[in-house]
């Protein structure tokens, strides 16, 4: 028999007694997972000639954790011309920041175990110099032999979310992924329901994204603590229409609470949701494991002072949810499941319980939703839980599907939305969604009549559903008024975008003297001084100087700074000149943004 391992010396060697075999076996499995915590990396060249090389790269993750988003800095002064199996991220003097290549088939990521192999050819003015050492995700190792593995990625912490709020689904496995950082950057969406978070397997309970990604590996972990940074948030989604439900992969509800959590864990979540639909609306056995499963989560949450919001996603008709669907509320009633509320998929209903919905969805929707509130009021009663109208509308959410549902003929349009959020903001509801963010786009090949994952299959603009639907959460802009007209009319100023650190505010002037100059003003408070026929609303805090363009327009914009605190106001009015105007200058309206 050869040498003992360190585990097998605890177990079979080491007897003074049971204090030190503990101390010892713990000093020793300690060292262990200390020195298998480390990356390996192999840099060198495979050939090379009179000015140029051929090299290669191998990184090998020898950790218990997964390397998200693998980023390799290095310094050489040989200049790369050509890579394959990566991509040049940055070259700066002779700094180089290589990442993966953005591909279907290459995460970027590098689980436990795994290899990640790449090679490059690079010109040279001398000899060849190759790099001693690098930076692997911001820790130093060798490039050729073994370091302590870059630490696991943390979770960023989840800023409260507001009572109402705007949060579209997205679809987490599509490719090309969707930009969650930048979508809210440009289009100024603070929140997202991510979806779907499912088991491996039938026969494998490990949480997957959509059976592709392992959760553990930490899958979107980076765009996540990128939107907290900004100051949004997400919701994780279980469930969904397709691979199997955690409930059903799981044997007992103490497992399945594992799973969950080890979810919760990942990405240091407050809010998620379970989408019930299909076959497990009637699957007793998985409904009731479920409901113990998150009250279990709920009762550990407050233990340890933790917020963590429940949400159930269900199908419904016109005429409200379904009986499963209500079964389903039931049952986590009964197992002391604290709801935070019950999203409806106001979507797909079919032409029985729908009839002729051409230019309809928008009021089906409107009819489902009001039909889930009485359903709510009857339950909540029948189960002895105080609830208001107004706590009951607050917990219902709605989420149509854009464009082309999957019934053909049902087609949500932006007339349905506008009806939808008007409904939306006069009853106060919880939550505001659609399915999917992913799909906010036209279709390359323009209409089309059945329902696509990557477009609307309908006449839109980039976006036109979520900026309808995105003042929902962020404080609208307000219109103040106090225009003076010039010759041209009444300068019309419109503010667009949330006044969220590094988002994108834009000032659209329109009705303004043809090229003219002017002046910008901007302030945190109202002053509203009277002048020769007009109001200057803000503190003139900042005077920018402008020029209108030939047709009288302008259009400014500027990122807004991040670490304003909430509730800080700024308004905004332009004052033009106007030789044809009685005063000689015209104003426009002012307007008031506060930061959410």
């Amino acid at each position: 028999m050869g040498p003992s391992t360190p585990a097998t010396a605890c177990t079979n060697q080491w007897r003074p007694t049971l204090i030190a075999t503990a101390l010892v076996c713990a000093v020793l499995t300690s060292a262990v997972a200390a020195q298998s915590n480390t990356v390996t990396m192999s840099f060198g060249t495979t050939s090379s000639w009179t000015n140029g090389f051929q090299g290669a790269v191998t990184i090998t993750n020898n950790a218990t954790w997964t390397i998200v988003n693998w980023s390799l800095e290095f310094d050489m002064s040989a200049n790369i011309t050509s890579i394959w199996d990566a991509s040049v991220q940055s070259h700066v003097g002779t700094h180089y920041d290589l990442r993966a290549v953005q591909a279907s088939w290459d995460d970027g990521d590098l689980s436990p175990g795994e290899s990640k192999t790449f090679g490059f050819v690079a010109t040279i003015s001398g000899a060849i110099v190759l790099p001693v050492t690098a930076t692997l995700n911001g820790a130093q190792v060798l490039t050729n032999g073994s370091s302590a593995a870059p630490p696991a990625l943390a979770p960023a912490a989840a800023p409260n979310w507001p009572a109402q709020v705007f949060a579209p689904y997205v679809d987490a496995t599509a490719w090309p992924p969707f930009d969650l950082p930048l979508t809210m950057q440009t289009q100024g969406v603070r929140f997202y329901n991510l979806a779907f978070v499912v088991a491996a397997s039938p026969t494998n309970g490990t949480p997957s994204w959509g059976g592709y990604y392992d959760v553990a590996s930490g899958f979107l972990l980076p765009e996540i603590n990128q939107v907290r940074a900004l100051g949004g948030d997400v919701m994780v989604s279980f469930g969904g229409a397709s691979g199997t439900e955690l409930a059903a992969a799981h044997p007992t509800a103490t497992s399945l609470q594992l799973a969950y959590q080890d979810v919760i864990t990942t990405y240091g979540l407050t809010h998620i949701d379970f989408d019930i639909e299909g076959a497990w609306l009637a699957h007793p056995t998985s409904i009731q494991r479920r409901s113990q499963a998150i009250a279990g989560l709920q009762t550990s949450a407050a233990l340890a002072g933790r917020p963590l919001s429940v949400w159930y996603t269900l199908p419904v008709l016109p005429t409200g949810l379904t009986a499963n669907g209500v079964a389903v509320l039931q049952s986590a009633i009964t197992h002391g499941v604290n709801l935070a509320g019950v999203n409806i998929m106001a979507m797909d209903y079919g032409a029985s319980a729908a009839p002729n919905p051409n230019g309809l969805m928008g009021a089906y929707a409107i009819q489902a939703a009001t039909s889930t509130f009485n359903q709510l009021t009857a339950l909540f009663a029948t189960n002895s839980i105080p609830k208001t109208p107004a706590q009951i509308w607050a917990m219902v959410g709605l989420t149509p599907m854009i464009g082309q549902n999957d019934v053909a003929g049902e087609v949500f349009t932006q007339t349905d939305a506008a009806q939808v959020f008007a409904f939306a903001q006069q009853q106060h509801i919880g939550l505001l969604s659609f399915w999917s963010a992913t799909r906010d786009v036209p279709c390359p090949g323009g209409p089309s009549p059945w329902a696509s994952s990557t477009c609307s299959g309908i006449l839109q603009s980039p976006f036109a559903f979520t900026q309808m639907f995105v003042p929902y959460t962020n404080i609208a802009w307000t219109n103040l008024g106090q225009s003076l007209s010039g010759s041209a009319g009444s300068p019309a100023l419109v503010a667009h975008g949330p006044l969220m650190g590094n988002s994108t505010l834009r000032l659209t002037l329109s009705n303004g003297a043809a090229s003219a100059p002017g002046w910008l003003i901007v302030g945190g408070s109202a002053v509203n001084w009277p002048l020769v026929g007009g109001v200057v609303v803000p503190s003139p805090d900042i005077l920018l100087p402008v020029s209108t363009s030939n047709q009288g327009t302008l259009l400014l914009s500027a990122l807004w700074p991040t670490g304003v605190v909430s509730g800080f106001p700024l308004y905004v009015q332009f004052a033009i000149s106007d030789v044809g105007a009685p005063q000689a200058f015209a104003l426009s309206n002012a307007v008031l943004g506060l930061v959410p």
